[in-house]
């Protein structure tokens, strides 16, 4: 038997009491420290699935960022296309009036 144990004891109904009380917050400390256990790896879980979503997420706006810049490229290319067919036009249309 545990010393203390024999020590409590020997105090009768008391120490039986303490014995028990000691008992009880020995019990309560291991399913307290169980839970808290739980409860930080559930959070480690959850901080890792953030990490992977946030992986995703500047993957996603990188290929964002790429197809938003492709098509800022075409618009720029198509007005520049078109700005240079609205000069050749003019220069075609003020050859035409000089010629008459």
């Amino acid at each position: 038997m545990d010393p203390i144990i024999e020590t409590l004891t020997s105090y009768g109904v008391l120490g039986l009491w303490t014995a028990t009380l000691l008992w009880n917050n020995h019990q309560m400390k291991k399913n307290f420290q169980e839970r808290y256990d739980g409860i930080n790896e559930k959070i480690i879980e959850c901080v890792e699935d953030n990490k992977k979503i946030l992986a995703d997420l500047a993957a996603s706006s990188h290929e964002n960022k790429q197809i938003l810049d492709t098509g800022f490229r075409m618009v720029q290319d198509k007005y520049q296309e078109d700005r240079l067919k609205s000069t050749f036009r003019r220069a075609i249309t003020q050859e035409d009036l000089k010629k008459t």
